[in-house]
């Protein structure tokens, strides 16, 4: 009662008395619940530190841990490592590339300062509302001029070497410098239907017996036949003329490779293609050859050697059928017991058997039957050939 007594007289006392408990009450808490993860923590150090000498002890000097040295030498490889990266990428579908480097070396540059740098300046100048062309004449002012009229020559000799483009001294060559640095051609979809036209009867004029060499039959949809009455949109520009770089490209390795008829090529997608999130564009084709086995295997080795011409394809299926002379009845033909084996076999990669005379089948006829002039297999295999041509977009604009 006495205290009781006391409380009542020290009101205030008595508040102050009650607060500083419970605040005692929370601060106690606070501790003992920080001292529970203050020690969890320390378990974790100490785990971790032994997990840290454990490591230590496996270092040897061919298994260095990361020391400063180790990491800086970490990035000098990764410098290395994208500078060859860019110029395997210089490989995907850049067809002018070997004239550019011909332009290259009578300008007496390396090929990778003029495609980082000069590309640098033109987009700089592009970005100042100049034209691709006028951005490019910036770049050659540094140069003298009949040294930059030989490179031009170089470039031009090159190109015609392996392109029915630039055919005429007339051409601009400075679009196709333009194109070989990654910048797209910029026409109008008037002036892509007359590159269309005239790619066309060019392709005809290859495709035809020029100077001994072999002459390949086409399907009449070789070209695109939508663009016949109606003009390309802007945006499609690009990928027509990639196109027609492709279908150039394969025709001279039909010819080489001595390909007696084109059947078909036909893109099975979009004709702007596949771009994946690496920024490669894909252009997927089926193709459909005739000749024999010989060029078949020629045709297909080229296109997977085509890289040493800065061009990619990814042949993802081939089919073969072999052909048939076709068979000329003249009175009946033999009975289905008559057929061999061998005549029934149809597979072209099985080799030849010799037959011995007492090996051999023999089948008693009707002696008015009269056999049949024909059914002897051919030289010529009919292929049918899908694959993608692959680019790299990322160097483009």
């Amino acid at each position: 009662m006495q205290f009781l007594d006391i409380l009542k007289k020290n009101v205030i006392m008595s508040v102050v008395i009650l607060t500083c408990l419970i605040i005692s009450s929370v601060l106690l808490f606070l501790v003992l619940k920080k001292t529970k993860e203050m020690r969890a923590y320390q378990d974790i150090l100490s785990t971790n530190k032994t997990k840290i000498e454990d490591v230590r002890k496996q270092l040897t000097p061919s298994n260095p841990g990361p020391i400063q040295a180790n990491v800086d030498a970490i990035k000098a490889d990764s410098v290395k490592i994208k500078k060859k990266l860019d110029e395997v990428q210089l490989f995907f579908g850049k067809p002018y590339r070997k004239a550019l480097q011909a332009f290259i070396a009578e300008l007496g540059e390396k090929e990778m300062d003029v495609y980082e740098k000069w590309r640098e300046n033109i987009k700089k100048s592009l970005k100042k509302k100049l034209s691709a062309a006028q951005a490019l004449e910036e770049n050659f002012k540094k140069y003298d001029p009949e040294k930059l009229g030989v490179a031009k020559a170089s470039f031009r000799d090159v190109l015609r070497n392996e392109s029915i483009e630039c055919s005429k001294p007339s051409d601009n060559i400075d679009e196709y410098i333009l194109e070989s640095l990654g910048f797209n051609r910029d026409i109008s979809p008037e002036d892509c239907k007359r590159y269309i036209r005239h790619m066309s009867e060019e392709f005809k004029k290859l495709l035809s017996p020029q100077n001994g060499v072999n002459s390949i039959g086409t399907p009449p949809n070789f070209s695109f036949e939508m663009y016949k009455d109606a003009l390309p949109n802007k945006s499609q520009i690009p990928y027509i003329i990639k196109h027609y770089k492709l279908k150039e490209d394969l025709i001279y390795r039909l010819k080489k490779a001595n390909i007696t008829n084109l059947e078909s090529m036909d893109k099975t997608g979009a004709i702007d293609g596949i771009v994946d999130k690496n920024g490669y564009l894909y252009f997927s084709y089926r193709m459909t050859v005739k000749g024999p086995l010989s060029a078949i295997r020629e045709l297909v080795n080229q296109m997977q050697n085509a890289y040493m011409d800065n061009r990619i394809y990814v042949i993802k299926n081939l089919s073969l059928l072999k052909d048939y002379d076709e068979v000329t009845k003249i009175e009946a033909p033999p009975s289905k017991e008559s057929e061999t084996p061998e005549e029934k076999d149809q597979n072209i990669f099985k080799p030849e058997v010799e037959v011995k005379p007492s090996e051999k089948k023999t089948t008693v006829r009707n002696p008015v039957d009269v056999p049949i002039i024909g059914g002897v297999g051919s030289d010529n295999v009919t292929a049918e050939i899908e694959f993608d041509y692959v680019l790299y977009l990322e160097s483009e604009k």
